[in-house]
């Protein structure tokens, strides 16, 4: 149990379990990693932060601005949460994320009522029609805090919580995502760095690296893109092209193995030549399963990089969100830069966060 986290009585005691975790960018082999190739993944220093405090009610409460506004009320029985006014239906994430940790166990007795603030502000950005989702993982990151933060919360109060480990994580999540996705959004918010992932035969996470003189920029593409509606429409395309979608998978695997190997070994010419070549890759894939995968901003953007001696490339399904330029050369990073303010891109000050969920005590 954390240290000064028992309650005396008539004395102080510390009554929040506050946890954070970052959110991620994919670098290399998405798509590919969900038939077992391995995706390098890039956790960054934006997080995901949650709070949870004790009070005095008799009900449990959440606030997720960013996933709904209001707050919502729930009781904890022994048969886990029970939503007073439909929660679990209109509170989407926080709600199924609460019910996946909360219905695995029987509580006896219940837990002490408590209210958790869920902080995802840092993992979108403001725009003139409300927020932008970036692309950065943001479902992932709460998911890995919020659980992380009610296992630390059992903790104070002396209560045996399931541990939030890797496969338990990924459960939870892609439970939300209709099963849908890889869990490399899951384990970047979990371990941090830069890191290897495998998603079979079973999660598989080792730390990596990016080969030496490799200079980056990550830019917002100025559109949002659904993740899941991508997924979702290759997986129906996939059961009705099965053959068609072996050949174009194929090169992806081979070029993710190829630009990981060239990473481990400091290759940083083949490194960018795989990075350059998995475009080309998932515009084949785009094209064959007629999902807009390298959409007209992303060719845009390859375009100027590609004036400016870059490599460009999107980070995660496509369509939108954001991408990253690579470069040895610091100047020619530096001129897409200045091509990206004349052509009304952002770019994105994004940097690795070698740190994965964090958790703390307060009071």
């Amino acid at each position: 149990m954390p240290t000064g986290s028992r309650c005396a009585s008539g004395g102080g005691c510390v009554i929040k379990a506050i946890a954070s975790a970052p959110g991620k960018v994919a670098i290399l082999g998405e798509y590919a990693v969900l038939e077992g190739a391995p995706a390098l993944v890039m956790a960054v220093n934006r997080r995901a932060r949650v709070t949870i405090q004790a009070h005095l009610h008799s009900y449990c409460s959440v606030a997720a601005p960013a996933w709904g506004g209001q707050q919502e009320r729930f009781e904890l029985g022994p048969d886990g949460p029970r939503w007073a006014t439909g929660g679990e239906r209109t509170f989407k994430l926080p709600a199924h994320i609460i019910q996946a940790f909360f219905g695995s166990e029987r509580w006896s007795p219940p837990w002490p009522p408590f209210h958790a603030t869920l902080d995802s502000a840092s993992l979108v950005e403001s725009g003139s029609a409300g927020p932008n989702k970036l692309g950065l993982g943001s479902s992932a990151a709460l998911t890995v805090a919020l659980c992380k933060a009610l296992s630390y919360y059992a903790a104070m109060h002396q209560y045996s919580a399931p541990a939030p480990e890797l496969t338990r994580l990924i459960d939870i999540h892609s439970g939300f995502q209709r099963r849908r996705g890889s869990g490399l959004d899951v384990a970047a918010s979990l371990y941090g760095g830069l890191i290897e992932y495998r998603r079979a035969p079973a999660p598989l996470v080792r730390p990596s690296r990016l080969p030496e003189d490799i200079e980056y920029c990550f830019v917002w593409s100025g559109q949002q893109a659904v993740t899941g509606e991508f997924l979702a429409s290759i997986d129906t395309w996939r059961k009705g092209n099965a053959q068609r979608y072996r050949q174009v998978m194929k090169p992806l695997a081979e070029i993710a193995r190829a630009g990981i190997r060239a990473a481990h070994t400091n290759d940083n010419v083949g490194f960018l030549r795989s990075l350059d070549e998995y475009v080309t890759a998932l515009h084949a894939l785009g094209r064959a399963s007629g999902t807009d995968i390298l959409s007209e901003p992303h060719q845009r953007l390859r375009s100027l990089a590609k004036q400016c001696g870059v490599i460009y490339k999107p980070c995660g399904a496509g369509g939108g969100d954001i991408g990253v330029g690579m470069s040895r050369n610091s100047q020619s990073l530096s001129q897409f830069e200045e091509r990206l303010a004349s052509e009304s891109f952002r770019p994105l000050s994004l940097k690795i966060d070698e740190t994965g969920v964090e958790t703390q005590s307060g009071n």
